[in-house]
């Protein structure tokens, strides 16, 4: 029998597969390259004709410009500008994910409720809030927020307003709420030790129970040490006072770090991280054989994730300033931030309560008093010798005032002293109450000094239950101090609400197909074991209605995270409000764009590794 042979041949180049991917790779980065070659150089010229300057040295610049809520309204540089908008924009965001998903999921249930009323009321509620254009729900609730009491700034008598409960003003909506207070990070240290020690009795309660059968109340069991270290933490957390020392010693120890040495560290990590990804994307294609054959895309990962971690390297030796503003915010991390959370001391005048009880005994009112020491703080950054300093306090001159005057603005800031500022605990909205009862007569100085002791005894409790207030400044922004209750302006009210109710409208939906994509005899099943409609719901319908949930529900959570940018529409000082009042003082559009652009880029990329980090959890696993 002949036996025909034959010979395989090489397929031509314009036909090879392999070179053809690459051929096509390369040509598209460098065709991007020279893309960017072109346009860049195009742009540049095009600003310089317009006289409009591209540079981030306003980031390192004061702007000069308050903003209405955040974590600081009067930042010091444009970076600290653009970080208040991020994290008020981050504040919609968690908590409207967190409300969204809870409205959702109730609603999504009662659409398919046997309840008629039930069910039509959800119906309503879906289709009106989903077919009414977001812009318009947020221009409802801001008027909405519009008709709230209003108050005077410069009246002093309605400077606090509201129930204890709830404080509804057109400044802001104060609700009452339990408080961090001085001791509560020490207090912490005791419930994470807590449940450190829970999780391994959870963990070794529950192998119990799946080896032996019995019930062991793993969940319960860790609640309760918690709640033990809870208890004991309350009584003993002072113990943990030093623990600012430590973090304020880390921070000393962060600022003494060369900036070079923190370059070569970052490099080498992100060499580290390059090396790190090609070895594990290697042994997912290792079999009991041996390494199973490459392909070109996976050649091409390999090559990109080197490449990759090259450039990172290379970018972290070459700009220093990335490496110095890394340590900079390092050190204040932990010593201007962190450190200071474990010192109960909140008030800044050093006046004790026998000289306040002494002053008022002589006639002055808190305010007065606040005002007074105000002036001796800032004696120095106002250039006031011992006699223009005992003349403006006899004619209680405001240290603003004097400020305001100056013909050169000092590099330091003005430290304002309100009346809550003078004893360890005091809060606004007590200090004055407090404050009417002295100037009306109302309180004796012998026990305005009682009161004040009591409340400085009670100044290192780790919580504090705070009621409803609404303090609003003289320059008529939000005064959104901690110490009472939690603060919200109209903008956020708007924006809040608005955005958590049109994205529960869809999640709703999506709950709603969820379940109905279950097989109708899983809830047969479950009636026929004596199972109440919750408990099928809880334990068989909804943990499988999830898997198929959980995909399209990302896509609401990046919806409601992009949505959040029409805060400017309603004056919310989110990202994009604070950027355009930042590209209007520099006259730099083009790169708060850009700087828009990455943040919210990076947000979504987050927040979809998150949703599809859980997405992977809840996937079942095959055989």
């Amino acid at each position: 029998m002949a036996v025909t042979v034959q010979k395989h041949e090489r397929p031509p180049i314009w036909r090879n597969t392999t070179i053809l991917k690459w051929t096509a790779q390369i040509a598209f980065l460098f065709g991007f390259l020279a893309i960017v070659a072109v346009v860049v150089p195009q742009v540049q010229d095009n600003l310089a004709g317009r006289d409009i300057t591209f540079g981030w040295d306003w980031l390192t610049s004061e702007l000069g410009f308050l903003i209405r809520e955040g974590i600081d309204t009067d930042p010091a540089t444009g970076a600290r500008t653009m970080l208040v908008g991020m994290v008020n924009t981050l504040r919609v965001t968690i908590s409207g994910v967190i409300a969204a998903t809870i409205i959702g999921t109730i609603i999504g249930i009662a659409r398919l409720s046997n309840n008629w009323i039930v069910n039509k009321l959800a119906t309503v509620y879906i289709e009106t809030i989903r077919n009414v254009p977001l812009l318009l729900q947020m221009f409802f609730w801001s008027a909405i927020a519009g008709t709230f009491v209003v108050l005077d700034p410069f009246d002093p008598d309605t400077l606090e307003a509201g129930k204890y409960w709830v404080a509804a003003t057109s400044k802001g909506i104060g609700l009452a709420w339990i408080q961090p207070w001085g001791g509560f990070y020490q207090w912490m240290i005791w419930v994470l030790i807590g449940a450190v020690l829970g999780y391994f009795l959870h963990r070794r309660q529950f192998r119990i129970k799946e080896e032996t059968g019995r019930e062991t109340y793993p969940n319960l069991s860790a609640f309760g040490v918690i709640l033990v270290f809870a208890i004991i933490g309350w009584f003993a957390h002072p113990i943990f006072g030093f623990v600012g020392t430590i973090v304020e010693a880390i921070g000393n120890l962060v600022g003494a770090i060369p900036t070079f040495a923190l370059q070569v560290v970052l490099a080498v990590g992100a060499i580290a991280v390059g090396i790190w990804w090609i070895n594990r994307f290697l042994d997912e294609r290792r079999t009991p054989a041996g390494l199973a054959k490459l392909t070109d895309d996976d050649w091409f990962r390999m090559i990109t994730a080197g490449v990759v971690a090259v450039g990172f390297a290379a970018f972290f030796l070459i700009v220093s300033g990335f490496s110095a503003k890394t340590l900079d915010v390092g050190e204040d991390f932990f010593s201007r931030w962190l450190a200071p959370k474990f010192d109960s001391t909140t008030n800044v005048a050093d006046i004790t309560i026998d000289d306040i009880q002494a002053q008022v005994a002589a006639g002055l009112s808190l305010e007065q008093i606040a005002a007074e020491q105000e002036l001796r703080i800032n004696a120095d950054l106002l250039g006031l010798s011992g006699a223009d300093l005992d003349a403006a306090v006899a004619a209680r001159t405001p240290a603003i005032r004097i400020y305001e005057n100056l013909p050169e603005k000092p590099d330091e800031r003005l430290t304002f002293i309100p009346a809550h500022k003078l004893v360890e605990g005091l809060t606004a909205g007590v200090a004055d109450n407090l404050n009417t009862l002295v100037e009306n007569d109302g309180i004796t100085p012998t026990e305005l000094a009682t009161e004040l002791r009591l409340i400085q005894d009670r100044a290192d409790n780790p919580l504090r239950w705070s009621r409803a207030e609404v303090q609003i400044r003289g320059s008529n922004f939000l005064d959104l101090s901690p110490t009472s209750g939690i603060n919200i302006t109209p903008g956020f009210f708007a924006v809040w609400i608005a955005v958590t109710l049109y994205t529960g409208a869809f999640i709703a939906e999506i709950v709603r197909a969820g379940i109905l994509a279950v097989s109708k005899g899983q809830t047969e099943a479950a009636g026929a074991l004596g199972l109440t409609r919750a408990q099928s719901l809880r334990f068989i319908i909804l943990p499988q209605a999830f898997r198929i949930i959980f995909p399209p529900l990302g896509n609401q959570y990046l919806n409601l995270f992009k949505n959040t940018s029409l805060g400017i529409a309603v004056a919310f000082s989110e990202i994009v409000s604070v950027g355009f009042t930042t590209s209007n003082q520099t006259g730099q559009t083009l790169p708060v764009i850009l700087f828009w652009m990455g943040f919210y880029l990076s947000g979504s990329l987050i927040l979809s590794a998150v949703v599809n980090f859980y997405n992977r959890r809840l996937q079942l696993v095959e055989r």
